[in-house]
């Protein structure tokens, strides 16, 4: 069997939200954020062998807090955050044995995962060798163009072969690794975990919907918690057994 582990990145300091607390402590409806992605994989055991969770240096044990609070089982690891996304996530990779054939990443910034979408996500990596979460692009698209201390329009962009990426991703263990490594040795600047990868190597698309959305401002807590009962029913028809908790 192909042994896949997981990174829940949490480490981000949610600067747009100007609280007390790092983003993926702060809650939807009862719960802290970051709490629905781990549910969500922890209910994929079948084919998640373990889990590690990122978070931001000094608020290891509020998070730790929140998951017995929950009732959900303490990850694997639970690892500092670095100073960027990337950062953390290589240290995540080194938190990992070297037993772990793929790793799947993903933000808890995007707390709403289907486990089909994620079980069609693995059967590409294992087959193909990498893959990520991706909506095609659907809005007019146009290059912009600054006059005056304004943005005015100009051509548009071919939309048709455009994607919009989203997490998680999930990569053969070694060639993740190998790139954030080598991003770190060039000072590379990474945007997201597939910009590690050379760019020859090909990425396979796992569609997914509206629920992939990822929280970045205050505002999007309210969209949350509106798709948070939506979510909940579409798990009980994929018969995930949904706890207390929500």
């Amino acid at each position: 069997m192909t042994k896949i582990a997981a990174v829940i990145v949490a480490a981000g300091k949610g600067v747009r939200f100007k609280g007390d607390v790092p983003k993926g402590l702060v809650k939807i409806d009862k719960r802290q954020m970051f709490l629905y992605s781990l549910f969500a994989l922890q209910a994929l055991k079948d084919k998640i062998d373990k889990i590690i969770l990122v978070t931001p240096k000094r608020y290891s044990d509020k998070f730790e807090q929140a998951i017995k609070s929950a009732g959900l089982s303490t990850p694997f690891a639970i690892v500092d955050g670095g100073k960027r996304r990337q950062d953390s996530v290589r240290n995540a990779l080194y938190a990992l044995d070297d037993d772990a054939e793929f790793v799947l990443i993903h933000d808890a910034a995007r707390p709403f995962l289907i486990p089909s979408q994620v079980k069609g996500l693995i059967r590409l990596a294992i087959k193909h060798g990498a893959a990520t979460m991706a909506s095609q692009v659907r809005d007019t698209l146009r290059y912009s163009k600054q006059k005056s201390k304004q943005n005015i329009l100009r051509q548009s962009i071919d939309r048709e072969n455009l994607y919009a990426l989203g997490t998680p991703q999930i990569f053969r263990y070694t060639d993740i690794l190998n790139g954030h490594e080598k991003a770190l040795r060039r000072n590379k600047s990474l945007t997201d975990d597939t910009s590690a990868l050379p760019s020859k190597q090909d990425i396979y698309v796992q569609e997914v919907d509206f629920f992939n959305f990822k929280i970045t401002n205050p505002d999007d807590i309210e969209l949350a918690n509106a798709i948070l009962p939506v979510w909940i029913n579409r798990l009980r028809k994929e018969n995930i057994q949904i706890p207390h908790l929500f």
